[in-house]
This record gives structure tokens, C-alpha cells and sequence, in this order.
């Protein structure tokens, strides 16, 4: 299946591009990590690409402070997210 997605200006406008699911969820996050300087991207292998290479390129782009590995520990993961969010 494929999802159509504004093209590289991340706002309305007459250009538009086919992606699929995973490279549509990269633009997402990648859009999102422009915007937003507060904003980051951070999980099990994520720097990597992760499992599922949504995440591929993002660490080379915004940097390894917002887009980073963390420890193979949910607990630990949303801990993080709460002090974070705090």
C-alpha cells in the first residue's frame, strides 16, 4: 500500500510524492524533528534504523543528541521519556 505525502517542503502545496508505510513514518518523524527543536527520537536500535528502518538517515541528519540508542529496557525507556517530559 502506498500513502501520498506532501513533498520535502513538510506543508501544503501541489507537490506530492508516493511512499510507502515505513518511509511514509520516517517523513513523519523526520518532519516533526525539523520543526520541533525539542522533539527527539529515541528507542531499542533507533540509531541503527531500527527493526523496521523507520528510523534510517534521521541520526546523520538531526545528530546523535536527539536521535539515539537506548538500553533494551521498557522500564528504563519510559522512565526516560518521563523525566524528559517533566
Amino acid at each position: 500500500r502506498l500513502f501520498s505525502s506532501v513533498a520535502a517542503g513538510h506543508g501544503p502545496g501541489p507537490e506530492k510524492q508516493k511512499m510507502n508505510l515505513f518511509t511514509a513514518i520516517n517523513d513523519a518523524m523526520s518532519c516533526a524533528l525539523t520543526t520541533d527543536n525539542k522533539a527527539l527520537v529515541f528507542g531499542e536500535d533507533v540509531a541503527f534504523g531500527g527493526v523496521f528502518r523507520c528510523t534510517v538517515d534521521l541520526q546523520q541528519k538531526f545528530g546523535k543528541e536527539r536521535v539515539f540508542n537506548t538500553p533494551l529496557s521498557e522500564q528504563g525507556i519510559v522512565g526516560f521519556a518521563i523525566g524528559l517530559a517533566t
